[in-house]
């Protein structure tokens, strides 16, 4: 575990979260710390996690070397959204105790008072909204050093096989508030689209499209076997498909990801919309799933559109007009030449 080494877990969680009480009794939290290591090492890979863990366990060093210097920048920024999420996690079933007798609520009633629903909301969303925050700046923290075991994590490995293959491209065409948390989640539903949709669209393009742009992508070569399937009719990268492609997958993906996820793993932004729906229609409230099926209606004819145009392209490139001689040219010369 990468808290409470020396038995001061509840004084590291207060240092970064800064809303944690040090006085806190870190038993309590400490089944919570190690669900949300499990977690991370879901989003980020094993061997980060077992890098990190060892840097935390070794002795200090007198002088820290470059190495020693990052590891501790990295264990910060890796070790923020664990603490949020524990933390987190911890609050929700902090509310009451659990006793032999029942679940009961214990305050000093002259001198506390139980928070008002609303104020649980509005805490719960800033927690939330925390989490992600120190989870998407981790991962750019892990892309602007190219740390290895990051590079190599099963994650990022998937991403280099997509053609919308980074949070950057999916943003530009569809705002997720640049949440870098949102796009390793939806990941599974960005690499569905491509190989339900895109990949019969492309058809005998498909394999060479796809190894051309990974080619053409300076970070797919950091990493040993990033290439795909060979095979196929293009040689060079069509930068016209790919612009293609790369507008029609998120918002494709976008539908995938409200019909199957729940609002709270959804993007702030995106939640807003749903929200700001709900609260402009009319006096009958309508319910979410009413609001998720008319936001739906809005995005899918776009997405049909892109994924049209997409097709249309790849078409044109197969119905070039090929020049044949198909009647020879007559001489007069030719004994059998007459009119």
């Amino acid at each position: 575990m990468l808290f409470n080494l020396t038995n001061n877990g509840a004084s590291e969680l207060q240092s970064l979260t800064g809303s944690y009480y040090q006085s806190n009794d870190f038993d309590r939290t400490e089944p919570f710390v190690i669900l949300a290591e499990e977690w991370m090492i879901d989003l980020t890979g094993q061997a980060l996690y077992d890098r990190l863990l060892e840097f935390y366990t070794a002795e200090p060093a007198e002088t820290p070397t470059e190495e020693d210097k990052l590891n501790a920048k990295l264990l910060q920024a890796y070790r923020m959204p664990i603490a949020y999420k524990a933390t987190f996690d911890f609050y929700q079933t902090n509310l009451v105790s659990h006793e032999d007798t029942g679940r009961k609520v214990k305050l000093d009633k002259n001198n506390e008072s139980m928070a008002w629903e609303w104020m649980l909301d509005r805490d719960d969303l800033a927690q939330l909204q925390l989490i992600g925050k120190t989870t998407d700046r981790l991962f750019k923290f892990l892309d602007k050093q190219k740390v290895n075991e990051w590079l190599a994590s099963e994650n990022r490995m998937a991403a280099r096989k997509l053609f919308v293959n980074s949070v950057e491209l999916f943003n530009n065409i569809y705002p997720i508030d640049k949440s870098h948390l949102f796009y390793q989640t939806i990941l599974p539903f960005i690499s569905e689209v491509q190989r339900t949709k895109i990949k019969p669209a492309l058809g005998a393009y498909y394999a060479d499209q796809l190894e051309a742009y990974q080619r053409t992508n300076s970070e797919a070569e950091e990493v040993e076997g990033s290439g795909s399937e060979g095979g196929g009719l293009a040689s060079e990268l069509d930068q016209t498909m790919i612009e293609k492609i790369q507008q029609c997958v998120p918002l494709l993906a976008m539908i995938i990801a409200v019909q199957r996820l729940s609002l709270q793993a959804l993007p702030y932004g995106v939640v807003q919309q749903f929200k700001s729906d709900r609260e402009s229609r009319s006096a009958s409230t309508p319910t979410l799933e009413a609001v998720k099926n008319a936001w739906i209606s809005n995005i899918e004819p776009s997405a049909k559109e892109y994924l049209e145009q997409l097709r249309d392209y790849v078409k044109s490139l197969d119905s070039e007009v090929i020049t044949r001689d198909y009647i020879p040219e007559n001489s007069p010369k030719n004994k059998f030449f007459s009119t």
